[in-house]
This record gives structure tokens, C-alpha cells and sequence, in this order.
């Protein structure tokens, strides 16, 4: 009896060990995959609508290059946008073999999988009117806000792209210039935007004034603009554009 006593507990250890094994197996295994997950937030695309007027100051779509560097499929469980959760969103992905892009709609509570070495385009609506459909709580995405995008994964990891736009700083010098219907030299405005500058290995693309009252559009870092009225008080708004779309703005008022 003594010894059918000691064979079961025997056993019974042996069979204890080997799940305790495969359960510890089975975490290292699971960290190890963790661990070697990898997604990118490569750039960003904002645009605007259409119908939005010049001057708009919030973006209709955010278009997001995600890339998976993993050699396991990755699942998304979770967007974020400036710490506001994205509640509805499209991923689009070009298809190497056939060519042809497709398109997954994931809506509240969704999963997206991405394939190894896959790379997918993530839109984002944020058009007025309906921001409480795609982002809670309802957020406006501003032009010239810093964008901090955030995927959470079914490993529970955190994979984040920032994108900062640039700082527009706004100036107006005083040029004389030559006139020759009056014979004279005249003072005249320079809009001038060269202080402006853009953090990492960004450009800024272009610079576009909008100067008020009169609604008077020009381009450029730097650019002379018609003799106003020293009557009047002017507003004076410049905006900059670097090479991902996001822009920077600074008013100022001139007399």
C-alpha cells in the first residue's frame, strides 16, 4: 500500500511538473513574441475637404503609412489620436500580387490584422459635423496641432508616430522702394517669414500670407506687398506648409 501511495505521488508530480513546464514554456514563448513585435507610423497625410474654405483650420482626413516589421501577424485592437480613442477607420492596402488596393472598414471595438511585412494606409475621418462617429470624445483635429498617434496591439504593446508641424513666426519689415510714376522712393511692407523654422528632418515647403482687410493673397519666405493704408489696421496671417502637409500659423497685426 505504502508503495501504491509513493507511485501515485510520484505521478502526480511528474504530471504537475510537466504542465507547470508547458505553462512556463508557453509565457516565454508569449514574451518572446512581445518582445519581437514591431510596428512603424511611417508619415502622415492630412487633407483637406474640398468644399473647405481657404484658410480652414481643421483637417478633414488623416491618412497614417503603417508598416509591420514583424514576421507574425500583428492585430490592432486600439487607435489613438492625441489621447482620444478612434472609433472608426479605414486601413487600405496595396496588394503585391495583384495589384489592386482593398479596403477594410473597422468600426467601435474592431480588430485589424496586419500580415508580416505588410504596410497598410490607416484614414482617418475628421470631418465636422460628425467627430463624435470617429473619435471619443468627439475631437476637431486642428492644422496646426502636433499629431501623437498611438496602436495598441493585442500584445498589449504601444507603438507610437509623433508628427510636430511647423512654427510659423510672422514679420513685417519696411522696404523702400523706387517708384517711378511719383519720382520718388516710397515705403512699402515686406512680409517676411524666414524666422520660421521646422523641428527634425522636415522642410518647410511653402509660405502663403493672407492680409486683411481685402482679402490680399501672396507666396513666398519672403514678399512685398502693395503700399497699404497707414489708416488702417491690418491683420496679418501667415501660413507654412513642410513636406508631410502639416502646417504652422502666426497672426500678427501691422498699422
Amino acid at each position: 500500500m505504502l508503495v501504491l501511495i509513493v507511485v501515485v505521488a510520484a505521478t502526480a508530480l511528474a504530471v504537475f511538473v510537466q504542465g507547470y513546464q508547458k505553462t512556463v514554456q508557453a509565457e516565454r514563448a508569449l514574451a518572446q513574441e512581445k518582445a519581437l513585435e514591431s510596428l512603424k507610423v511611417l508619415r502622415v497625410a492630412p487633407t483637406l475637404n474640398s468644399s473647405s474654405p481657404p484658410g480652414a483650420t481643421s483637417w478633414a482626413w488623416l491618412n497614417f503609412t503603417v508598416a509591420s516589421l514583424y514576421v507574425n501577424p500583428s492585430t490592432l485592437t486600439e487607435l489613438t489620436l492625441n489621447g482620444n480613442a478612434v472609433k472608426n477607420y479605414s486601413a487600405v492596402r496595396l496588394d503585391l500580387v495583384t495589384g489592386t488596393w482593398t479596403n477594410t472598414a473597422v468600426g467601435p471595438g474592431g480588430q485589424l490584422t496586419l500580415n508580416p511585412r505588410d504596410q497598410v494606409y490607416l484614414q482617418v475621418d475628421s470631418q465636422g459635423g460628425a467627430l463624435s462617429s470617429f473619435y471619443n470624445p468627439a475631437y476637431e483635429v486642428s492644422t496646426s496641432t502636433s499629431l501623437n498617434f498611438q496602436l495598441l496591439t493585442s500584445f498589449q504593446n504601444v507603438f507610437t508616430g509623433l508628427f510636430i508641424p511647423p512654427t510659423a513666426i510672422a514679420l513685417v519689415q519696411t522696404l523702400q522702394t523706387w517708384n517711378a510714376s511719383s519720382g520718388s522712393y516710397v515705403q512699402v511692407p515686406l512680409l517676411d517669414g524666414s524666422n520660421s523654422f521646422q523641428t527634425g528632418n522636415l522642410t518647410i515647403l511653402n509660405w502663403t500670407w493672407l492680409v486683411n482687410p481685402g482679402s490680399l493673397n501672396y507666396w513666398g519666405e519672403k514678399q512685398t506687398a502693395p503700399r497699404l493704408n497707414s489708416a488702417t489696421t491690418y491683420t496679418i496671417r501667415l501660413t507654412i506648409t513642410n513636406t508631410e502637409g502639416l502646417q504652422g500659423v502666426d497672426t500678427i497685426t501691422y498699422v
